[in-house]
């Protein structure tokens, strides 16, 4: 608990309840904004942004969750097959009414950003503190991985952190109703969601289970001395009754078995039954073969590949929340199937600017809570007044050494001080080190920080041009202006790079209707694609927009669409 101190300024300062507001609010501002400006300065793309603009498109016009990157890629007819996400049906709904990127943007900032009101509660519960809570909460806020996964077009990967803080807080309650539905809304929201569940019960199980082994190894006489009981087997049976009898450990062994039952239905639906033999299958020792047909690229050759970027992407992590959460190490038992994951698998995982910093969140924030707990902190303004002290003349004695000038107050290598200092220079880190810093803006740091404060001028020309497409035209795109076309069940992309999708229909007799593309991303044209558009008497040209900061858009239109 805080102590309390006199003073009018502390009894007038605002809630932290009130200040939480402002800071979500602020920070929601901040998120769809920035989205909005990337989208506008074409730094979106098919992946991950028009593959679920097309999907919910394409359920609201009678093909459920159908979208033509994972079509062309793997011959999958729906993102369903991909990711099993019931949440998928109840976002197409909410896209059906504004069927627009910005739709999507708005519900990524929104859970991101409201994250911090469980964050707070639990904060609060666990400190007894409200100070301490928004302390949490806003270094939650300001932690430039999360920011740089927000804006990084629109994943299922962002509602994680809302469900599993709110998971946490009505589980700690003993609001065990409430928290399995919380827990069945985190596994159909994306795969990796039963798992992280699954450490959530692990988490509550463990003290018991802790207990319950102290209790085992009294009555079989394993524990220090002899045992004193007649029947230590009988004591044995009866301790486990006992503990078995406990609200809290059924409750907990509940929500395994739930998160268990949902991995295994989710990856039954996603057509990949083999998983069920994943705890007694070796891992694959070839870096290049995936572990059977998951997917999930987990080879143990991958333990030694890009060890400092893997080592230096987890120090990173910490280091922006202060190794707090190394002060609650059981905090961190969630935090190890991700920890796995980033060793055992490839080091694009470990990129900042992506989906993938939205899985750490909800263990190394748990553990911030827990860590500054019984942290003892100094006001950030004592801790300014002690430095400034220090820096005060120092008054001479007779004898040649010197002492403090009168008034001067503590050293502000206090420990409370050095504490408050240690937080301050953290949140100073992130600020810089966040996408809203323009200094770091469209840096190599990750697909979140392709974004500028600079909106590009010629925006409503390119979507002008896109909008000359009629109405479920043909039309193959680049990667980045495939978001403009994706409300079409008739819309390809490209890839970003000079790779050819494998099932992209479209050859040299079977063309499209209309290309649009942009001059940055020609590399990626099909070699039987860019001589024709180079003929005006196959293709002409029906407007370009130049100067865009994906060079020249254009949109090439088919002479003789009959004959394709």
């Amino acid at each position: 608990m805080e102590k309390r101190t006199e003073g009018s300024s502390r009894r007038h300062a605002p809630s932290p309840a009130l200040v939480l507001g402002i800071l979500v609010g602020a920070y929601f501002l901040l998120a769809f904004g920035l989205s909005l400006l990337r989208s506008e300065e074409l730094y979106t793309g098919n992946w991950d942004l028009g593959i679920f603009q097309q999907a919910f498109w394409s359920t609201s016009h009678g093909h459920p969750l159908y979208e033509a990157g994972d079509y062309e890629m793997s011959g999958l007819n729906s993102l369903f097959q991909v990711h099993p996400a019931p949440l998928l049906i109840g976002l197409e709904t909410v896209y059906t009414v504004f069927p627009q990127a910005a739709t999507l943007f708005v519900l990524q900032s929104a859970v991101v950003s409201l994250a911090a009101i469980p964050l707070f509660f639990l904060a609060r519960d666990v400190t007894g503190s409200g100070r301490r809570a928004l302390l949490v909460s806003g270094l939650y806020l300001l932690w430039p991985p999360l920011l740089a996964a927000n804006l990084y077009d629109f994943h299922l990967e962002s509602f994680l952190p809302l469900e599993l803080f709110l998971l946490f807080l009505l589980w700690s309650r003993g609001r065990y109703a409430v928290g399995l539905l919380v827990a069945v809304w985190a596994c159909a929201t994306i795969e990796v969601g039963p798992v992280l569940v699954a450490f959530v019960a692990l988490y509550f199980l463990l003290p018991p289970l802790r207990e319950l082994a102290h209790r085992s190894f009294r009555a079989l006489g394993l524990g220090h001395g002899p045992s004193k009981i007649a029947s230590p087997w009988a004591e044995l049976g009866r301790a486990a009754g006992r503990w078995l009898a406990r609200r809290p450990v059924q409750m907990a062994g509940l929500l395994f078995v739930v998160s268990a039952v949902a991995y295994l239905l989710v990856r039954f639906v996603q057509g990949s039954p083999e998983l069920l033999l994943l705890p007694v299958v070796p891992l694959s020792t070839n870096p290049t073969e995936p572990l059977l047909n998951t997917g999930l690229y987990i080879s143990l050759n991958h333990l030694v590949i890009d060890v400092p970027q893997k080592v230096g992407y987890w120090l990173l992590l910490y280091a922006l929340v202060a190794f707090l959460p190394l002060r609650a190490l059981r905090t961190q038992l969630i935090a190890l199937p991700w920890f796995a994951y980033t060793f055992l698998s490839h080091s694009e995982f470990t990129v900042w600017g992506n989906q993938y910093a939205f899985l750490p969140v909800f263990p190394l924030f748990l553990g911030v809570a827990f860590g500054i707990r019984d942290l003892e902190l100094g006001s950030p303004s004592a801790a300014l007044l002690a430095w400034r002290e220090s820096l005060r003349p120092r008054a001479w004695t007779g004898n040649g050494s010197t002492r403090a000038a009168p008034g001067a107050r503590a050293s502000p290598l206090h420990p409370h001080a050095l504490v408050t200092w240690v937080l301050i220079v953290v949140i100073v880190v992130g600020l810089v080190l966040s996408p809203a810093d323009p200094l770091v803006q469209r840096s190599d740091l990750g697909n979140g920080y392709q974004v500028s404060y600079t909106p590009m001028p010629n925006y409503a020309q390119v979507r002008q041009l896109a909008d000359l497409l009629p109405p479920g035209a043909t039309v193959l795109a680049s990667n980045s202006l495939f978001p403009l076309v994706t409300n079409d069940l008739n819309a390809y992309a490209l890839l970003w790079t000079s790779a050819i999708p494998p099932y992209l229909p479209f050859n040299s007799t079977h063309l499209p209707h209309f290309v649009l593309l942009a001059s940055s991303q020609y590399g990626s044209v099909p070699a039987w694609l860019t001589p024709l558009l180079g003929d005006p008497s196959v293709y002409e040209v029906q407007g370009l927009v130049r100067g865009t900061d994906q060079g020249t858009v254009t949109l090439f239109a088919l002479v003789h669409p009959t004959t394709a």
